[in-house]
């Protein structure tokens, strides 16, 4: 008897269900790369865990949006601005003063505080740029996010952010921000990420750290 050659009734058509759509790039300018990786430890487990694998660059506007949300940034701001109304006030007594007793005493006395104000201003200035050079430095990240931790490979070396609500994380300006107890950190730019599947990456961040809504201070890369 002839084996009946056709296919069973449940199969899929070949031609249907094969469209992809199309979707959102990635800056093809950012030297970004994101692939879906099998993570090696799960064989001692007998079980395949998929992770995801980006690569990028922080942009120098990227470091310096962060730098300024930072907790320290508004704290020094808000001393800065105390600081910088009271050496007016010391200012305009000493002028009056000067004006009043005629004697140019006063008046030379007057440059303590006007110097005070443009060193307020000039040294976190100097300190952010401090600051963004050195985060700048690391260059090229690749970074591996799987589901009970993140593994961070720079030129200074390779380390781990385990997801196990340990660590924050927030975001701010298309920037996912996570905060590891040891003091270390990590930034990762939303344009880094695969559109369909940035969703996957924030999930994952989400459920394994502890959000953080206040402003930050700053942290090592």
């Amino acid at each position: 008897m002839d084996k009946d050659s056709s296919s069973p009734s449940g199969d899929i058509n070949p031609g249907e269900n094969n469209k992809i759509e199309e979707s959102e790039e990635p800056d093809s300018n950012s030297n970004i790369e994101v692939e879906i990786i099998a993570d090696e430890r799960s064989e001692e487990y007998k079980e395949e865990v998929t992770g995801m694998k980006i690569k990028y660059s922080l942009t120098e506007n990227e470091v310096k949006e962060y730098v300024k949300f930072s907790k320290k940034h508004d704290k020094y701001q808000k001393v800065q601005k105390r600081y910088v109304f009271l050496n007016l006030v010391l200012l305009v007594v000493l002028l009056s003063v000067s004006v009043i007793t005629g004697s140019a005493y006063y008046s030379f006395a007057g440059l303590f505080p006007v110097t005070s104000i443009i060193c307020m201003y000039l040294v976190p200035y100097m300190n952010n740029n401090i600051t963004v050079n050195r985060m700048l430095r690391e260059k090229e990240f690749t970074v591996e996010v799987f589901p009970d931790r993140i593994e961070v490979q720079t030129k200074s070396g390779i380390r781990e952010i385990f997801l196990n609500n340990v660590c924050e994380s927030t975001e701010h300006n298309n920037m996912v921000i996570i905060f590891s107890p040891e003091g270390h950190g990590l930034i990762i730019p939303l344009r880094a990420i695969e559109p369909e599947l940035r969703a996957d990456v924030q999930a994952i961040i989400a459920a394994g750290s502890t959000p953080r809504y206040t402003q930050y201070e700053p942290i090592n890369l």
